[in-house]
C-alpha cells in the first residue's frame, strides 16, 4: 500500500498531464492498485530541457517525447516499498494491460522495451501521433 506522501506524490504527476490524458490515466492508477500493485508515477511531463539533457537514457530527443507533450507516464512498481527495475515483473505487465485498455500505447511493446512507460494517443502510430503533436504544438 503506498503511503500518503506516495498517493499525493502520484496526484501532483497526474495533475501535469493534458485534460484529454487525465481521466483514463486516474483509472489506470486505481486499477493497477485494486489489482494490488503498488505503483508510483515517476514522470509525467518534462521539460524539452530536462528531456534534452537525459535523452542519453531515452530514446527521445528533446521535442520528440510524448512527456513533452503531458500525454505519457512512467511508473515505478515497489514491492515492500522498494522500487522494482525487472520490467518483467507482474506490476509492469498489468500496467501495459490496464494502460491498452484504455487506449494507451505500452512501452513494453516496443522494439526497444520501455515497461515502465505508456503514452496517451489512442488508435495513432506512436510516429504519426508525434508528428502530428509536435505540428499542433507548433515544432516544425
Amino acid at each position: 500500500m503506498l503511503t500518503l506522501s506516495q498517493e499525493n506524490a502520484n496526484n501532483k504527476k497526474l495533475a501535469e498531464l493534458d485534460a484529454i490524458a487525465l481521466p483514463t490515466a486516474r483509472l489506470i492508477v486505481a486499477e493497477l492498485a485494486a489489482a494490488g500493485f503498488d505503483a508510483i508515477i515517476t514522470w509525467a511531463f518534462r521539460s524539452d530541457t530536462v528531456q534534452g539533457k537525459i535523452v542519453k537514457g531515452t530514446h527521445a530527443a528533446a521535442g520528440w517525447s510524448f512527456h513533452g507533450f503531458r500525454l505519457a507516464l512512467d511508473f515505478g512498481i515497489l514491492v515492500g516499498g522498494k522500487y522494482v527495475t525487472d520490467g518483467r515483473h507482474p506490476g509492469y505487465l498489468k500496467m501495459g494491460e490496464i494502460g491498452k485498455k484504455h487506449g494507451w500505447t505500452w512501452g513494453g511493446d516496443w522494439d526497444h522495451i520501455d515497461p515502465d512507460h505508456i503514452e496517451y494517443h489512442p488508435g495513432e502510430n506512436p510516429h504519426e501521433a508525434i508528428r502530428r503533436v509536435r505540428k499542433e504544438n507548433g515544432y516544425a
